[in-house]
């Protein structure tokens, strides 16, 4: 009988233990401490742009920003919820995005914001890697921004988005990296 006991103990302990598809045990706690408000700190491109057609190349895209119709540019946000039930980590991030009033000379360029909404994300607790698994809206995404993935440390979510810009050599797809820190009341 205490073998039969033993057995179940052991398999129930086999069996609850939490995979994900990569036969990797999940811990909802570390996706329950991502969740909550994050706040924009910086936003930045590896190359040097000039976006506000002043001659002058900057990868901080704040220095390159000088019409923004939401300012200060601190008060765009992201959110993270963690769905225990569907076992889903959503992630809403709003994005700095461009709208062009003159592609001639003298150009005129804002920046509003714009959020994006990707349904299922993937962290890697080991790395804090980021990927995107589904996204919530794609016809949006065309427009705003694509999310590359991102990195999440220290109560800061690193992400990465491809953009369409319009810059001085005209429109490109840019590679930006933009950087939350959480910010819960």
């Amino acid at each position: 009988m205490n073998k039969f006991l033993y057995l179940a103990i052991i398999l129930l302990l086999l069996f609850s233990c939490d995979k994900n598809d990569d036969g990797r045990a999940v811990s909802n706690e570390y996706l329950f401490y991502m969740e909550g408000r994050y706040v924009l700190k910086e936003m930045y491109s590896e190359e040097p742009l000039d976006l506000n057609f002043d001659n002058i190349y900057n990868t901080d895209l704040f220095e390159e920003m000088d019409c923004q119709v939401v300012y200060p540019l601190q008060l765009y946000d992201a959110s993270v919820e963690y769905h225990e039930s569907s076992d889903r980590l959503e992630i809403i991030f709003d994005v700095s995005n461009s709208q062009v009033y003159s592609e001639s000379e003298p150009y005129q360029q804002c920046f509003v914001n714009q959020s994006l909404y990707y349904s299922k994300i993937l962290v890697d607790e080991s790395t804090g890697d980021v990927s995107v698994i589904t996204s919530g809206t794609p016809e949006r995404e065309e427009e705003f921004g694509y999310l590359t993935g991102g990195h999440y440390n220290e109560r800061k979510l690193h992400l990465n988005v491809d953009k369409i810009l319009f810059t001085s050599e005209g429109w490109q797809t840019i590679p930006i990296h933009i950087v939350y820190e959480w910010n819960n009341p």
